[in-house]
């Protein structure tokens, strides 16, 4: 049984921790702001007082938190997590950019960037797939965490390459999502009933998977909340700037980010990114 704490108790946060604890590790966990907490200390997971008392209690410490300033913040901030390591193993699951992993990497001698792609249902399951990065020695050193949250395993010399692998998978889903709403306007103004457009696109081999499974919610406007407006709009930004950063030419990613952008404005941001389908003039259900 390894000791291991895990920093940050969003959604993705509460399936890491949740996973470990069926996996039969030893978990610890703290969150910046008080009460999300609660629902995996009743499964079983220790709550620390302070950040300082759940490294302490660790031997491998793993951080999944929001976007860079988060993680910037918690990790490399006077006083944060970097000051109180030691020699412990730490993961990064958050989706940050290439650039703050190269920081990590540098500030931090034992440390291996490891995004998890898949919803926290399947984080919990065991099944997401796991993009790590950095010396092969520490990966190996993490095996034990790889195997209890992932079912597939994306291995990366640097990393900021498993940063570069989660900003383009997640794009995938970002971009296509915004087809998906774009191809239901274009069925309903075409007079296809919402039924027929849901049959159409379940058998369609033109759908993605992970797009197919918004597909409920985007003709419906509900459903669960996986992975919110505000989030997607994050990676679509790191997107962006990787695109720029390299001189890529990505103009459906810039389309798709102002979709989300526009999202956001209508104040959508902590819907799930099936909400995406909100921001065109036709979705009237037929």
């Amino acid at each position: 049984m390894t000791p291991i704490a895990v920093v940050g108790m969003g959604r993705m946060g509460q399936a890491v921790a949740h996973r470990l604890l069926e996996e039969d590790h030893e978990v610890f966990v703290w969150n910046r702001s008080l009460g999300r907490t609660s629902e995996v200390v009743t499964a079983g997971a220790h709550a620390p007082a302070n950040l300082a008392a759940t490294v302490d209690a660790a031997e491998i410490v793993i951080t999944i938190l929001a976007d860079d300033d988060a993680v910037r913040d918690v990790v490399l901030a006077d006083g944060g997590l970097a000051a109180l390591l030691d020699d412990r193993l730490y993961i990064d699951a958050s989706t940050i950019s290439p650039t703050l992993c190269v920081e990590l990497a540098d500030a931090i001698s034992r440390f291996v960037a490891m995004p998890l792609a898949g919803a926290p249902s399947t984080v919990r399951e065991g099944t997401a797939v796991c993009l790590a990065g950095g010396p092969a020695e520490l990966i190996d050193e993490a095996a034990g965490v790889l195997k209890a949250l992932s079912s597939a395993q994306h291995i990366y010399p640097r990393a900021e390459q498993a940063a570069v692998a989660k900003i383009a998978n997640n794009n995938l889903l970002l971009i296509g999502l915004a087809t998906l709403a774009e191809s239901v306007v274009l069925g309903r103004a075409g007079g296809l009933s919402d039924q027929q457009i849901r049959e159409l696109f379940e058998d369609s081999a033109m759908v993605a998977p992970g797009v197919r499974n918004r597909l409920g919610a985007v003709l419906d406007g509900d459903g669960p909340t996986w992975w919110t407006i505000q989030l997607g709009r994050k990676d679509a930004q790191l997107a962006l700037a990787l695109g720029r950063d390299a001189a890529a030419d990505v103009p459906l990613t810039l389309a798709a980010s102002e979709r989300y952008d526009e999202a956001v404005s209508r104040d959508l941001g902590e819907e799930d990114i099936a909400a995406i389908a909100r921001v065109y003039g036709s979705t009237a259900k037929r």
